[in-house]
């Protein structure tokens, strides 16, 4: 399970989108925000996975993959908000944290 300090209350921080910056990596879209406490939120619209057991599980998977990367996390200090494009297998996102996890890693490299 991903601990709760981890997790970014999203609701509570209204100017999030508009401080943040996005790029797309596979089958997801990123918005971070760097030099902040790691934090992250998964974000599953109804329209790729019409039933919530499903947008669960489908969370649920982000966040398992995303525990293996924690450290890498922590060390980059950002928060992330990823919203899922379109329906993605197990094996995807595995995948998908990775390639996001080197895109990220570019990205605040040419902000600072």
């Amino acid at each position: 399970m991903f601990p709760r300090n981890y997790k970014l209350p999203l609701r509570s921080i209204p100017e999030f989108f508009d401080e943040a910056q996005k790029f797309q990596s596979g089958f997801v879209t990123v918005f971070f925000r760097a030099e902040h406490p790691t934090q992250v939120v998964v974000i599953v619209p109804k329209r790729v996975a019409p039933l919530a057991t499903h947008r669960n599980a489908l969370q649920r998977k982000f966040y398992a993959a995303l525990m293996t990367q924690m450290n890498t996390l922590e060390a980059q200090r950002v928060q992330l908000c990823i919203v899922v494009q379109r329906k993605i297998t197990s094996e995807q996102v595995q995948n998908s944290i990775f390639q996001l996890i080197k895109d990220l890693q570019k990205r605040i490299l040419s902000v600072q």
